[in-house]
């Protein structure tokens, strides 16, 4: 009985760890890389593209760029936006190249941008502004 009852336990432990609802560490450096990279790129992309795209678009546009932009940051950059005070300080070589990619003339903008248009349904209106 004794041999059925550990496993059991453990088995029970190691489900309740796996049901857990809340974010992983890495889940929530994430999210808020995306925050601040999607505050960051706001202006930007309301001004280069407010005369084509309504409110609706200029937002789903904006969302769908930092989600895209997020994923081609490094580790060091994410933790330079989205990490504890620690973290950042630890990450601080990272704010040049953070820069650079988060200029709406850099590649990674560009290259985000023209994927987005795409997913926003919203292409023809970029390419105008494009050319």
């Amino acid at each position: 009985m004794k041999k059925l009852v550990l496993p059991i336990i453990g088995g029970a432990v190691l489900l309740a760890g796996c049901l857990s609802s809340g974010p992983t560490p890495q889940a929530e450096l994430e999210q808020n890389s995306q925050e601040n990279i999607y505050t960051y790129t706001k202006p930007g992309i309301d001004e280069l593209y407010k005369k084509v795209l309504n409110e609706k678009e200029l937002e789903d546009l904006n969302a769908c760029v930092a989600k895209e932009m997020t994923k081609r940051l490094s580790q060091e950059e994410k933790l330079f936006l989205g990490g504890n005070a620690q973290e950042k300080l630890q990450a601080k070589d990272a704010i040049n190249s953070l820069k650079d990619k988060a200029k709406p003339t850099s590649k990674e903008m560009k290259e985000s941008v023209g994927l987005c248009s795409v997913s926003v349904g919203i292409e023809k209106a970029i390419k105008k502004i494009m050319k």
